[in-house]
């Protein structure tokens, strides 16, 4: 199926889907028995949640009592109740004229029918074995697969999946991408529930054994990916070590505090011209470098001319062993002379540190347990700490899965760096109530991972011994907001409770960030979505609100609910590669959702780390114990998701408003928008289009110091769009052959293709044209969006308030779920 087909058969799905009244039961109360016109049999009903919206949500309750009804849930932001009726009281409700709409409650769930996991992994000459599980509940077939490996293991001759041969075609190294080329019978390429095989790559040469080395991506064609992960590593080395200078040794001593084996790959030296060259190296009183290829001063790093023996090169778990550098002349006694960087093979690295170095500048000591969390240096947010810039005085509201409550890792979140409590409130909206952060008890995991990368107060040794908070902004306060269960579950009506306390409660508490890490299929344009409409009004009563693109991508028109509305921040996911430090291979994520909106908008505005995010989580929450190889075992989780992105950017967001307190949203939506940096290539042409990274990614320190305030949401107005008496399009397109564009610009059409496995520069302020005028809305016109044929012509869909009327919309929208964490493997 060509682009223009793929685009049209989606587009007509969403129609179809606002266009149908269905109506499906989401829970039991009390049975009603009906009489069928058929004797003697009895059809059994029941009670069933809905939402029910009128001109108040007094009024609304009134209308739901009238019927014989009863409320559950007072959602004022709406103008709606929550109750449960018997599909006679529905039907009563929607010939009423003071009830606007009925909309069919829904199970708000994480979980996801197309999921596959992976572990296990076994080197054996020329073959690297994978095994990957299907989790899911349907069968599952590989679409497509990207592999990067390493140069010695010669060329790639074939592909397996549990004994049978899939793919056969010969590819050179380093990079392989296969989108063709399978086995003509598909069976061979699929795994029903439950099923484990091996994925099995064999090569020309034996193949290297370090699992770091290797990057593999399969998408399968039901919508869901797995990433090979290698294995979590436990890898602490501390360059706080005993370190002695003497004659013309250094010695350094190197304590593994992981619970893994580490091994030295390369040593970065830079020393004063008056030692001499560099002899030698060694580790434990053994000799790792000695090939009487002297380096010279000042600059040396030895990554290969190691002793064929790896394991000289070895420290095991709990050990500490002594480095040594032996040099030509005397040394120099200064310990600020010298530089050293040692790499690992397993992931990590520590720096040499001069003996005074103990505590920080502020006089705060390091965690010597704490690890570092990538992200915040690679946003810039560590520079704007170093000026005392860290969201103090900002509160930021986590709506999720709830926080940890108990246990030594709750301090990093419930406690600032000043050990005071940050927790100012938290709401149960499942149970509607609230208390202190005990009431928001996280049972699942996603929550507490979420809230750790905006705010850890915990403090770790970085790279290069600077230290470096855990968390974007470790100085906001927090309100927790506990929607989803532990298996993740939730219903629309518990969620929009939610928004609606944090809207109530803004100024009690000094919410000015809301953080919403979840995202469900659009069945609506969006200014009729219930959960929308109260993100809408969030953002109109000053909270800025930031949402995950979703996990649904690569293909365009996935970015789902509520990051389809237009007025909200939304956040895409980009990778690192696992190298944090090269930014020059960082990609967008196979599964981060693309644009554009179906009412032409430019989503999403931004992209944030996405890809392998380190953050904290206890152990014993739901999602470790099913993804266990992702925890350290201690406080630690690595995960993937668009719900780390909007966690980074919620904490940059904070950040801003800290430097700026009498910023708007939109002010802080065009910042950090005017402040990201798009990838170009080497001729300086933009990689990825405009609708897989909107601006581009984030940059917090650009966002802070930016002088542009007006370039977001101009052409819209929220207080109309609530109202009801203006509606708002973008200025995407798609033309006959399926291409996304933005109308009256040239240069930026995007066919829909994916790049995968390649990186690109991050330019700083390059703009998109005019000042982002594709961010702009204008007003609906039912004709003039998606023309050529493309998207509900005939003026079937959305015309002059067809649909809808008479209080009977909603009522499909509640059919797919909203997810905080369905599943992602790691990128």
């Amino acid at each position: 199926m060509d682009k223009a087909a793929r685009t049209t058969t989606k587009l007509n799905a969403f129609a179809a889907g606002c266009v149908l009244a269905l109506v499906f039961a989401a829970c039991a109360n009390e049975p009603v028995l009906m009489e069928t016109t058929q004797p003697n049999v009895v059809v059994e009903q029941a009670a069933t949640g809905y939402i029910v919206q009128s001109s108040s949500a007094e009024a609304a309750a009134e209308a739901v009592q009238a019927v014989g009804g009863e409320v559950t849930h007072q959602l004022g932001i709406i103008r709606a109740v929550g109750a449960t009726l018997l599909p006679t009281q529905v039907e009563m409700l929607k010939r009423r004229s003071d009830v606007r709409r009925v909309f069919e409650d829904a199970t708000v769930t994480t979980s996801s029918l197309c999921n596959v996991s992976a572990v296990g992994t076994v080197f054996d000459g020329g073959k690297f074995d994978w095994t990957i599980t299907n989790t899911g509940s349907a069968t599952v077939t590989i679409g497509a697969l990207l592999i990067a490996y390493p140069s010695v293991n010669g060329t790639l001759k074939k592909v397996r999946l549990d004994g049978d041969d899939i793919w056969t075609v010969r590819a050179e190294p380093p990079f392989v991408q296969i989108v063709d080329g399978w086995h003509d019978d598909v069976r061979r390429r699929q795994l029903a529930p439950g099923q484990s095989a091996a994925l099995r790559f064999e090569f020309d040469n034996h193949v290297d054994w370090a699992e770091a080395n290797y990057t593999i991506f399969v998408d399968f064609e039901e919508g869901c990916s797995v990433e090979f992960a290698p294995r979590v590593m436990d890898c602490r080395a501390n360059g706080l070590g005993f370190r002695n200078f003497k004659d013309h040794k250094i010695k350094w001593l190197l304590p593994n505090e992981g619970t893994d084996a580490i091994t030295i790959a390369e040593v970065s030296l830079n020393w004063p011209e008056a030692n001499g060259q560099l002899k030698k190296i060694k580790l434990g009183g053994r000799d790792i470098f000695n090939n009487g290829d002297y380096r010279d001063a000042p600059v040396a790093t030895v990554a290969d001319d190691w002793h064929d023996d790896i394991k000289r090169r070895r420290i095991l778990p709990g050990d500490e062993e002594l480095l040594e550098f032996e040099f030509l002349n005397d040394i120099d006694l200064d310990q600020e002379a010298h530089s050293i960087i040692v790499e690992f093979l397993e992931g990590c690295r520590t720096e040499f540190v001069p003996a005074a170095t103990t505590t920080v500048g502020d006089g705060q000591k390091v965690d010597k347990k704490a690890r570092e969390t990538h992200y915040v240096r690679q946003v810039g947010a560590d520079l704007l700490h170093a000026d005392g810039i860290t969201g103090a005085g900002v509160t930021v509201a986590v709506l999720d899965t709830g926080i940890w409550g108990s246990g030594a890792g709750k301090n990093w979140l419930r406690k600032n760096y000043n050990g005071e409590e940050r927790v100012l409130r938290a709401y149960d909206a499942i149970d509607n109530v609230e208390g202190n952060a005990d009431k928001a008890e996280d049972e699942n995991g996603h929550g507490t991972h979420v809230a750790s990368i905006i705010l850890s107060s915990r403090r770790a040794n970085g790279s290069g011994n600077a230290p470096v908070w855990n968390g974007v902004a470790p100085g906001v306060s927090l309100v927790s907001v506990k929607a989803f269960d532990k298996t993740g579950s939730s219903t629309y009506m518990n969620v929009i409770r939610g928004i609606d306390w944090v809207v109530q409660n803004k100024d009690v508490y000094g919410i000015r960030v809301l953080n919403l890490s979840l995202s469900a299929p659009p069945r609506s344009h969006y200014w009729d979505d219930p959960l929308n409409q109260a993100v809408m009004e969030a953002w109109r009563a000053g909270v800025v609100v930031v949402a995950s693109a979703g996990n649904t991508g690569p293909e365009a028109m996935s970015v789902g609910v509520p990051g389809n509305v237009p007025y909200v921040i939304t956040v895409g996911a980009t990778t690192d590669n696992r190298t944090p430090f090269d930014p020059g291979d960082d990609t967008i994520t196979t599964f981060s959702a693309a644009g554009p909106t179906y009412e032409g908008f430019v989503k999403p505005e931004m992209l944030a780390p996405g890809g392998r995010l380190l953050g904290v989580m206890n152990k014993g929450n739901r999602i470790p114990k099913e993804h266990k190889n992702y925890h350290d075992g201690d406080a630690y989780y690595y995960m993937s998701g668009t719900s780390q992105s909007a966690a980074v950017v919620s904490g940059i967001a904070a950040l801003l408003l800290e430097a700026e307190p009498a910023l708007t949203p939109d002010q802080v939506k065009c910042k950090l928008m005017s402040g990201a940096r798009p990838a170009v290539t080497d001729d300086g042409r933009i990689a990825y289009s405009i609708f897989q990274q909107g601006a581009g990614a984030v940059n917090a320190v650009n966002a802070v110091f930016g002088t542009d305030y007006l370039c977001a949401n101009r052409g819209l107005d929220v207080h109309a769009d609530i109202a009801g008496t203006m509606h708002f399009s973008g200025p995407a397109n798609v033309d006959s052959d399926g291409n996304y564009y933005i109308m009256g610009v040239d240069g930026y059409a995007w066919d829909g293709s994916v790049i995968l496995g390649r990186g690109y520069l991050w330019s700083d302020g390059m703009l998109w044209n005019d000042g982002m005028l594709w961010n702009d809305g204008m007003l609906w016109n039912d004709g003039m969006l998606w023309n050529d044929g493309m998207l509900w012509n005939d003026g079937m869909l959305w015309n002059d308030g067809m649909l809808w009327n008479d209080g009977i919309l909603w009522n499909n929208i509640s059919m797919v779920p909203v997810s905080v964490n369905t599943w992602v493997e790691q990128e």
